[in-house]
């Protein structure tokens, strides 16, 4: 496992320099790498790190405190997916004919609060209905994410 890692991060190391240095026709070049666009990759980068930091141990506490039969845990394990790719055909739709991105990021973000903050509030009292509307709701507030930044 660590060689596997040390190999990975040289190999993205080197591939970085090559890019940067000696590639005749880079996959970015230089002009796009604006201060937008690198600040934009952070947030991007925290947004995702705060959902797995909760999300990881998540399913195996809900496995464990609650009394879902087998069928139902797996139901509501699929339940983000489910619901990222719904709401995906609806951001490509919305990015398509709204042609606006600040709105939905900022409608986004009040709602994913909203379902982080029930998910917390799931760990004192875990009632389905919180359980399963915050993966849902982060589900939605995820494709914006996904759509506005590509």
């Amino acid at each position: 496992m660590i060689a596997l890692l040390v190999v990975g991060f040289v190999l993205l190391v080197t591939f970085a320099v090559y890019e940067w240095k000696f590639s005749p026709y880079p996959i970015m070049p230089r002009r796009i790498a604006n201060r937008a666009l690198i600040c934009a990759c952070i947030i991007d980068f925290f947004y995702f790190f705060s959902y797995y930091v909760n999300g990881i141990y998540q399913g195996s506490w809900v496995y464990v405190v609650t009394d879902w039969s087998d069928r139902d845990y797996t139901f509501w394990l699929n339940t983000i997916n489910t619901s990222i790719c719904t709401f995906g055909i609806v951001a490509g739709l919305v990015q398509r004919y709204l042609h606006r991105y600040k709105a939905p990021q900022l409608f986004g973000l009040i709602i994913r609060v909203v379902g982080m903050a029930m998910s917390f509030a799931a760990t004192y009292r875990p009632y389905t209905a919180l359980l399963v509307i915050s993966p849902i709701l982060v589900g939605y507030v995820w494709w914006i994410s996904l759509t506005m930044s590509s």
